[in-house]
């Protein structure tokens, strides 16, 4: 369900799906969380669930990446406000309907 590889296009097929290592103790310690985004966030604040990526970094590391918040004026310039968010860097989720394995989402 959750990897670390290269953050380019993750596209996969049902053939490219076969048994890791036992990471069941991993698996594990990952916390599945119900929570809601602050209203200032400009997420959706409805009941959300998902994993904190601040709680998943000390499972494992390499499911988390942090990128540089960035701001955008009324001229639609952007810049680095100097703090930095930590994600998920991706899921990829099999479809039941069509056998077949796609996606590459930012969780936020």
């Amino acid at each position: 369900m959750l990897s670390a590889v290269s953050l380019s296009t993750l596209t996969c097929t049902g053939k490219d799906i076969v048994d890791a290592n036992s990471q069941w103790d991993d698996i594990k310690g990952l916390r599945v969380r119900n929570f809601n985004f602050k209203a200032d966030s400009g997420y959706s604040t409805h009941r959300q669930i998902g994993l904190i990526a601040q709680e998943a970094e000390t499972v494992s590391a390499g499911l988390i990446e942090s990128v540089a918040d960035v701001a955008e004026d009324e001229n639609g310039i952007k810049t680095e406000t100097g703090t930095v968010t930590k994600q998920l860097k991706y899921y990829c989720s099999l479809h039941e309907s069509n056998k077949s394995v796609t996606g590459k989402h930012r969780l936020e």
